[in-house]
């Protein structure tokens, strides 16, 4: 993998040096953060443990965008996302570019994209965009990716801008007999950066044409006069609803075509997830124009089953504090805490596996506390 990766990463470059060549332009960005972080129950017995991981603001990765004009308003795109552990060096996402891999071309009718794409155009876009950390931190339980995926393969996206306002469908085609595997979505809303409000739905089938689908809306939205300039609110709301049986996962166990967390566990019975968040991002002038605050709480309830229980539903809850100091516009070090509770039929999963859907008996491993001090770079 690193062979290949070194390799990969050497004909991008190549590339960036012909550039300028064939009038083309291409740019490398990213981002890597590292931090030490603590945290309470990471085991059955409850014990803790001192690691190093991700801020709770930034994903880690790598990524190479190009574009060509073409004449007449049109331009040609691509872009190859590859995502990494800042720790180890190891890949993610299961692929060298597992974030993204994708094709596009720009015109006065919209834009078209294809190939591997993420977050934007399903369900999951409204929530990243609207929460404070655009769903890049450690808060690892509500994050409400686990009902929606992030990235989807063999997917074609249409998009049509008016101004800020804008609209757009997905197909994620399952590559399977029958159109198993398929996704589809759709979204719309008004973007006009750090404001949002947009709302989107998308419905998926597994290997086994089982289904499952989820909706959402949000905002983030700046607030009256008298809060310091460059505050913002944010809500956002999800409803999901999952057929007995339908699994998560890759090519071979169900759903080929989205990246959702829990992978390989079949639902034990039919559940309906409601989902809702609320945030605030808060510049601190009074103390300095160089912090900023970032929080926001989640709450989640699942009435009728969990991925642990078909007889009996609950809820999780989590909250989060990101406080920032800006040493530049890319530079910052990040300070963050994060609480987690899961409750009912999703009791005991703090130091479980998963994968094994045993539940443990509730005790101090159904809440995890986490604190964590770190360095983030964006380019």
């Amino acid at each position: 993998m690193k062979t290949l990766l070194l390799r990969s990463l050497s004909a991008a470059l190549a590339l960036a040096c012909c550039a300028p060549l064939c009038h083309a332009q291409l740019t490398v960005h990213g981002s890597i953060a590292a931090a030490i972080r603590s945290s309470t129950h990471t085991d059955p017995a409850g014990h803790g443990k001192v690691e190093m991981t991700p801020t709770n603001a930034s994903a880690q990765f790598i990524g190479f965008k190009g574009e060509e004009a073409l004449g007449d308003g049109m331009r040609a795109r691509f872009r190859l996302d590859a995502g990494f552990f800042t720790d180890t060096g190891a890949t993610r996402h299961g692929a060298l570019f597992g974030r993204e891999a994708s094709v596009g071309l720009d015109g006065r009718w919209g834009t078209v994209d294809a190939g591997r794409l993420q977050i934007i155009g399903g369900a999951v876009e409204t929530l990243v965009r609207v929460d404070p950390v655009k769903g890049a931190g450690q808060v690892e339980t509500v994050w409400p990716g686990i009902w929606t995926g992030a990235r989807f393969d063999n997917a074609v996206r249409y998009r049509y801008d008016m101004g800020p306002w804008f609209a757009g469908g997905m197909v994620s085609v399952g590559e399977r007999t029958g159109n198993r595997g398929q996704l589809t979505a759709i979204s719309a809303g008004y973007l006009d950066l750090p404001r949002v409000a947009m709302a989107s739905c998308q419905a998926a089938h597994d290997g086994a044409g089982l289904k499952a689908s989820a909706c959402t809306a949000g905002i983030a939205w700046t607030v009256p006069r008298f809060a310091p300039d460059g505050t913002l609110v944010h809500a956002a709301v999800l409803t999901a609803r999952r057929e007995k049986g339908f699994v998560v996962g890759a090519a071979g166990q169900a759903l080929s075509n989205m990246d959702f967390s829990y992978v390989g566990i079949p639902a034990p019975a039919e559940s309906h997830t409601r989902f809702g968040l609320l945030g605030i991002t808060l510049p601190l002038t009074a103390v300095s124009p160089l912090w900023r605050l970032r929080s926001a709480v989640f709450y989640a309830r699942t009435p009728d089953a969990t991925l642990f229980s078909a007889r009996e539903g609950g809820t999780q809850r989590a909250a989060y504090a990101v406080l920032s100091y800006d040493f530049s516009r890319r530079t910052a070090l990040l300070f963050s805490v994060d609480w987690n509770h899961w409750s009912g039929g999703w009791r005991g999963y703090w130091g479980s596996s998963a994968a094994s859907q045993a539940a443990y008996a509730p005790d101090g491993a159904d809440t995890r506390r986490t604190a964590s001090i770190g360095l983030q770079h964006t380019f």
